[in-house]
């Protein structure tokens, strides 16, 4: 039997904590008049539209570069500390076109001084990242180059492959030799042995395809980023930036003092807790203790339940935009919640989106493809209502994730200082108030 419709929920205890913290963080920005980029006095803003595609995590399964020939190169060539060099396994041809199209390459990059953590012992994990002072999400938490890029695939023997992967290490500062044989291979019972394959295995990071390999992808393996622990409710994102040749670490919600900082190592944090933990034993050998995974009894049944909500809110936001679409051209009515026989609540375009988003915040997940499809139907909508301190809030908050996942507010900062400029601002007045 599924639990009573999320509408009707009170708020979670973890969903006033995140929403009560944003707003506290986005009302000192929304107060503010000042005028950003792109922003002339009368000029019309538009509202952000947009989803993004999270590519799997699971390993590729094939490569197609058998006989072209593997080399390492080091970036940049060794004249530089230890913790900003990369030794990278390319094959021929790549190099040219790295420097081809990012002239300079890598080029510089700034990291958050002082780092507003420490990597330190978290008990069955190991090592982990703890927050020394307040993080807000959007913000920076850790920039570094990666120690090594490889291919995730090597069209070679294992044997040959392992020989290849120690052959990397070698080539390496002793410095970063060092710190890789200090990571764990959870494959690896003997920790008197060192296995290159299973460290990096372990490990690494999917990042961005470089150019003339777009067949399997590559993968990292960083220094304090990988440090980073499991969590189906993480608190941050790992994106990775080519130009720089770095991995960038991002809050994707509030972060306190003392809090572990956490990434999702799964493609999906939508199935059931079993699965998750199916997944997580069988890719990375380990029991996921994290909030959502401690559940049990009908706390654990209502957590699958309203995952499993919030992957077909996903997977059906075609059929989400065309309910929005009907609520406007119905007028944009607000109508008391409407209860079937079911006892389920029968939602307009902006109820559901509203109901969406308090799962996302009570699931403490916030889903790469979901969440920009979700804030956008909301300021939208409030600012079809005409509702200024919502749109502010959500535009605020969108703005956060976007700089998040991508380095920018993509513009969603100008809508929340600017709520009655906007193109959808009282859209069905035909005042235009």
């Amino acid at each position: 039997m599924p639990p009573k419709t999320p509408a009707s929920l009170k708020p979670h205890k973890s969903q006033v904590g995140v929403a009560s913290s944003v707003q506290a963080r986005h009302s000192t920005v929304s107060t503010s008049r000042d005028e950003g980029p792109g922003e002339r006095q009368g000029q019309v803003i538009k509202v952000p539209a947009g989803t993004y595609r999270c590519p799997s995590t699971e390993l590729p399964k094939r490569s197609g570069d058998a006989g072209r020939t593997l080399m390492v190169v080091t970036f940049p060539p060794r004249s530089g500390p230890p913790h900003l060099s990369t030794s990278v396994l390319l094959y021929e041809g790549m190099g040219e076109q790295l420097y081809e199209r990012y002239p300079g390459f890598p080029l510089p990059f700034t990291s958050p001084s002082p780092a507003p953590y420490k990597i330190v012992d978290v008990g069955a994990t190991d090592a982990g990242m703890i927050a020394l002072h307040t993080i807000t999400p959007g913000d920076t938490i850790a920039r570094e180059r990666p120690l090594l890029l490889m291919p995730h695939v090597i069209n070679a023997n294992p044997s040959d492959v392992e020989h290849i992967l120690d052959d990397v290490v070698d080539s390496m500062y002793v410095e970063n030799q060092n710190f890789i044989r200090t990571l764990k291979d959870w494959r690896n019972t003997d920790k008197a042995t060192f296995r290159a394959q299973g460290v990096f295995g372990t490990n690494m990071f999917q990042v961005t395809d470089l150019p003339g390999h777009d067949d399997c992808g590559y993968a990292g393996l960083a220094r304090d980023i990988s440090r980073v622990n499991h969590s189906c409710s993480p608190n941050a994102h790992v994106a990775f930036d080519l130009e720089t040749m770095t991995f960038i670490l991002r809050a994707i919600l509030p972060i306190m003092k003392g809090d572990e900082v956490t990434y999702c190592y799964l493609g999906s944090g939508f199935p059931g807790a079993a699965a998750r933990q199916e997944e997580l034993e069988r890719r990375y050998g380990f029991v996921c203790r994290c909030t959502a995974c401690k559940l049990t009894g009908t706390a654990r049944e209502n957590s699958d339940y309203f995952r499993r909500m919030l992957a077909e809110r996903t997977l059906g936001y075609r059929r989400d935009d065309l309910l929005f679409a009907q609520w406007l051209m119905d007028g944009a009515p607000v109508r008391p919640p409407k209860i079937d026989a079911n006892g389920q609540e029968d939602m307009d375009g902006l109820r559901l989106a509203q109901v969406t988003w308090d799962l996302c915040l009570r699931e403490r997940y916030i889903d790469e493809n979901l969440w920009e499809q979700v804030l956008a139907r909301l300021v939208k909508g409030y600012s079809v209502l005409k509702d200024e301190e919502k749109v502010q809030f959500y535009a605020g908050v969108a703005g956060q994730l976007s700089k998040a996942y991508t380095g920018t507010d993509r513009g969603w900062d100008a809508v929340s200082r600017n709520p009655r400029r906007t193109d959808w601002w009282a859209k069905l007045d035909k005042k235009g108030r």
